[in-house]
């Protein structure tokens, strides 16, 4: 079985083992698009920790302070919100080549991918 961290780790020997078998598997694009999705997960993550930070702020904060700091995390909230909608495409994307390659099955390993596992 590969997992996509062993594809990212040796897609030169996945890309010559799909030509021995004379496969057109576009190794590239799936690891384009994964590139992609880890970003976009890091940016997330980053979105996440100032959220974090700044509900930790709000409630230390006395009553004066936090009407100063809404406009603040109601902003946070909205990036995070751009973030997530960009999220979605990538890994749409990426579960699509995987299907792909997972319809030629009869011929390659089986490609173990689960969406809720982080690259």
């Amino acid at each position: 079985m590969l997992d996509i961290k062993f594809i990212r780790e040796n897609a030169d020997a996945i890309k010559a083992g799909a030509a021995k078998k004379h496969l057109a598997v576009d190794i590239d694009a799936l690891l384009k698009v994964d590139e992609k999705r880890r970003a976009l997960m890091q940016e997330t993550e980053s979105m996440r920790a100032k959220q974090n930070e700044a509900n930790d702020k709000m409630v230390a904060a006395n009553p004066g302070e936090r009407s100063m700091l809404l406009p603040e995390l109601k902003k946070l909230n909205t990036q995070h919100f751009v973030v997530l909608g960009r999220h979605g495409p990538a890994h749409i994307q990426q579960l699509r080549l995987v299907r792909d390659l997972l319809q030629k099955r009869r011929k390659v390993p089986w490609v173990q991918y689960s969406l809720w596992k982080r690259a």
